[in-house]
C-alpha cells in the first residue's frame, strides 16, 4: 500500500469466518482514501458484539482455519457419497453449503418434509428456477453422518 496510493484492499468476516450476519469486514487504503471513505460512510460503526466477534477471529485464527479445512474435505465427502443417488444431483460449491438438484419438482418438497420430520432442517427456496433444490449447510463430520442417515432412509422411499 506504500506504493500504490490507489489501491483498496477489502476483507469481509462473511465467509472465511462464518460471521455473515454481523456484517463486518475492513478495507486497507493509503490514509487520503480512508479519508475520502470516512467522508461517505453512515454515522454508525459496526456494533461492538460484531467488532467482538471478529477480534476473536482474528485472535483464534488457526482454529477458524482449521474448521474451515473441515468444512473442505465434508463437503467433498457429502457431495461425492450424494452424487450416487439416482434422481438427484449435487452442485459444485465452494462455500459451506452444497446445492441438491431433484429431477422431480414433487420430490423436493417430499424430501424437505420428511426430512423435517426426522429432526433435519435444510433450506428450499419457493422461487421457480430453484423449486426443486435444497441447500445443506455443511456442519461436523457427526452432523453430516446424521444428515446423510436420514437423507438415505427418505431416499428409500422417493428415489
Amino acid at each position: 500500500l506504500k506504493n500504490v496510493k490507489n489501491l483498496i484492499v477489502c476483507r469481509s468476516f462473511s465467509k472465511a469466518f462464518s460471521l455473515a450476519s454481523l456484517r463486518i469486514g475492513y478495507a486497507l487504503a493509503d490514509a487520503s482514501i480512508v479519508k475520502e471513505m470516512n467522508g461517505v460512510k453512515l454515522p454508525f460503526n459496526t456494533n461492538s458484539i460484531a467488532q467482538h466477534a471478529a477480534l476473536s477471529c482474528i485472535k483464534h485464527r488457526n482454529k477458524v482455519y482449521d474448521q474451515n479445512k473441515n468444512i473442505i474435505t465434508e463437503r467433498k465427502r457429502l457431495s461425492e457419497i450424494l452424487n450416487k443417488y439416482a434422481g438427484i444431483s449435487v452442485l459444485p460449491s465452494d462455500a459451506n453449503f452444497i446445492f441438491i438438484k431433484f429431477d422431480d419438482k414433487s420430490t423436493t418438497l417430499k424430501f424437505l418434509w420428511d426430512l423435517k420430520d426426522i429432526k433435519i432442517l435444510v433450506r428450499h427456496f419457493s422461487k421457480p428456477d430453484l423449486y426443486n433444490y435444497i441447500r445443506i449447510t455443511i456442519g461436523t463430520k457427526e452432523e453430516n453422518n446424521k444428515f446423510l442417515q436420514a437423507f438415505n432412509t427418505v431416499a428409500e422411499k422417493y428415489l
